[in-house]
């Protein structure tokens, strides 16, 4: 069965009044924090169903509210035709596999501003502390097995390539490189800008030949862009990783699309591998190809075709996460724990660097 489109509102006013009657829903803790991605947060409960003696009864909601020029996402991946709210109103949305579920209950398309409304997930979403816990293996291949659900549903749809909001093959590699990153004020406080400045040590804390590498594929990317426009595509949620995913009545509930693009399927499971950090990356590439093949994505027997998406995630993944990697360095609690730290810095740095030489990027 095809899933429904939440409502579309004409403006955000619209939705709040239609879904959060201010007879039964509060503001409960006014604008939240911790989107990483610049959008604005906030929890509305209802009021009218919660209980004293039971106030784990009481429903709530988040309304995410969008705005490019002040979302550093947004700018930095030129969303401003609202990303998240065009896939809610696409046939992509009709053709989501079973296995996967989305919170959003209604949304909002105003000029220049956007909204999407959600049930709070806050107890069903997995914690970010949870990505430096060792790897619980029953539910790392149950998130990949559903990730392979959503890819084989969409592997090379011609519907992909009408929906040209979707975020463009560059941005989906190099959204967090220093060059794409310069698009945000310098006296805005973000996590943009906070990445923005992890920069510097990259440079600092990897070898000469890997930063030489590094640095002119980042300076001339277009070899490696003409690369992932021509290589077999999917539809890819772009920020998989556990604060995103949670399990809504057996189904992956998956949050937060703003980085969905047309693009390699291993862009996915290695994000995961990479921010779960007791992962092992080459083991989960195989148990998502082996999953891919369960489900009758024969052209992922191509070795040839495999290595080249599974070469492209591991240079995208580099590059988005390369700040992450500084971050732990320079927040290292020990010196031993700064030292793994900075080993894993350059094992993804080297590869990405080795893969960037081998392929002539």
């Amino acid at each position: 069965m095809p899933q429904p489109h939440p409502p579309l509102c004409a403006d955000i006013a619209t939705l709040i009044t239609t879904y959060l009657p201010n007879d039964r829903f509060i503001s409960a803790v006014g604008d939240e924090n911790g989107s990483f991605s610049g959008a604005r947060l906030e929890r509305y409960s209802d009021v009218s169903s919660s209980e004293a003696d039971s106030p784990h009864q009481t429903r709530s909601y988040i309304l995410k509210e969008l705005n490019p020029t002040t979302g550093w996402q947004q700018r930095v991946t030129a969303d401003w035709q609202f990303r998240e709210i065009q896939l809610t109103q696409s046939p992509l949305w009709e053709a989501m596999p079973n296995s996967i579920w989305s919170p959003v209950v209604g949304c909002a398309l105003e000029t220049g501003h956007g909204a999407l409304l959600m049930e709070d997930l806050k107890d069903t979403v997995y914690s970010a502390q949870h990505c430096y816990a060792p790897v619980d293996n029953d539910i790392f291949l149950w998130i990949i097995d559903r990730l392979a659900d959503l890819h084989a549903a969409f592997w090379n749809r011609p519907a992909l390539l009408a929906a040209d909001w979707l975020t463009s093959p560059a941005d989906a590699i190099l959204f967090m490189t220093p060059e794409q990153l310069a698009r945000i004020d310098d006296q805005e406080d973000s996590y943009g800008n906070q990445a923005r400045r992890m920069w510097p040590y990259v440079w600092r804390l990897l070898g000469e030949e890997t930063v030489k590498v590094l640095w002119r594929c980042l300076a001339h990317p277009d070899r490696m862009v003409a690369a992932a426009v021509a290589a077999t595509r999917t539809l890819v949620h772009g920020d998989a990783w556990l604060a995103n995913i949670g399990i809504h009545e057996g189904k992956m509930a998956l949050l937060d699309w703003a980085l969905a693009t047309a693009g390699p399927a291993p862009y996915d499971s290695l994000w995961l591998a990479f921010t779960w950090q007791a992962a092992d990356p080459d083991a989960t590439l195989f148990e998502h190809r082996s999953a891919l093949l369960n489900r009758g994505v024969t052209a992922v027997r191509d070795n040839a075709l495999w290595e080249l998406l599974c070469d492209l995630a591991w240079v995208r993944t580099f590059y988005t996460g390369a700040e992450w990697l500084v971050r732990d360095v320079r927040g290292a609690p020990t010196d031993s724990a700064e030292q793994q730290a900075k080993a894993r810095l350059t094992l993804w740095g080297d590869r990405a660097a080795n893969i960037i030489q081998s392929r002539g990027w």
